[in-house]
């Protein structure tokens, strides 16, 4: 987004701050940190022989096969608005506060969670993606010309989703973005310097990447990027989309077009054989449980 950013300025004539290329800054996280500490991670995994290959056929064959469908819907300003009332309402005297995404992503998650059925007993998680910067003191400046993400996983079982209000699902999808510290990061990048320094880099793989075929549900959220926003000389876009996701359960949360300001656009990639089930009008229903019914965007599907 910021190559975009700074090539939409390009054309319109005007200045940009140009991206820093020193990998130094990222490796120099991990001075602070102690040897012993880099022998171990809880959000990523040194894949034993094979298993890496076996992911990586796994997502080739569902990229070939089609096996899931990019599902699609858009949620207003006031469906939002009314969402995050709701939660806080759940929270009401317990002093906690959620924003606006973290209704929308827990809104999402039980919705989702409900469309797997699995096992009251299983574990569900939720991979939350971070841009981890803004959590390392200015270590690494805003143009650092790299891709500086991590993840946090808050999990609860299948009954437990279900069962419990907005607000407390909401306060745990809060409480999973605060586990980003800057003593997390450092730790996470030792642990990667490590894994570099051992030859065994190419085998690491994020814990989150590993489980989206089974119990976890990654939200990625783009709400704040100005998609909106960029000109390469034929004025802004009207409509942005994504294409079709290899993976299941990987969710995009977008800003919506200027005409419908405030709102999100959110693109989810569901199993062919589960999208067929939110073909059913009571699914839209679910989604838009906090919409006046006039305002309710339906469902749209993509391949398969």
């Amino acid at each position: 987004m910021r190559f975009l950013e700074s090539w939409s300025r390009e054309h319109r004539g005007l200045g940009y701050a140009k991206p820093g290329h020193d990998r130094g800054l990222i490796d120099a996280l991990a001075d602070p940190v102690a040897r012993d500490a880099r022998s171990d991670s809880a959000h990523f995994t040194v894949t034993r022989r094979g298993r890496k290959s076996a992911f990586v056929a796994r997502v080739l064959f569902s990229s070939i096969a089609n096996v899931t469908t990019m599902v699609t819907t858009s949620f207003t300003a006031a469906e939002l608005a009314a969402m995050k009332s709701a939660a806080m309402a759940d929270l009401a005297g317990t002093k906690r506060w959620v924003s606006t995404n973290d209704a929308l992503t827990a809104h999402l998650w039980k919705v989702l969670g409900a469309l797997r059925a699995r096992p009251d007993t299983s574990q569900e998680r939720l991979g939350l993606l971070a841009d981890f910067r803004s959590f390392v003191g200015g270590a690494v400046p805003d143009d650092y010309w790299g891709n500086t993400v991590t993840n946090t996983r808050p999990g609860m079982s299948a009954a437990e989703l279900r069962s419990r209000p907005l607000g407390e699902v909401a306060s745990a999808v809060r409480s999973g973005y605060a586990e980003n510290t800057e003593e997390k990061i450092r730790q996470e990048t030792a642990f990667l310097c490590a894994q570099y320094e051992a030859g065994r880099l190419k085998r690491v793989l994020p814990t989150m990447t590993l489980d989206k075929f089974e119990n976890t549900i990654v939200i990625n959220n783009w709400s704040k990027l100005p998609f909106y926003d960029l000109d390469f000389g034929q004025d802004t876009p009207f409509w942005y989309d994504v294409p079709a996701l290899p993976t299941p359960w990987t969710v995009l949360l977008a800003p919506t077009p200027a005409d419908r300001a405030g709102g999100r656009d959110v693109h989810m990639a569901v199993p062919r054989a589960l999208a067929r089930t939110l073909r059913e009008p009571s699914w839209t229903d679910r989604f838009h449980a906090y919409a006046d019914s006039a305002e309710a965007y339906p469902l749209t599907f993509g391949n398969g």
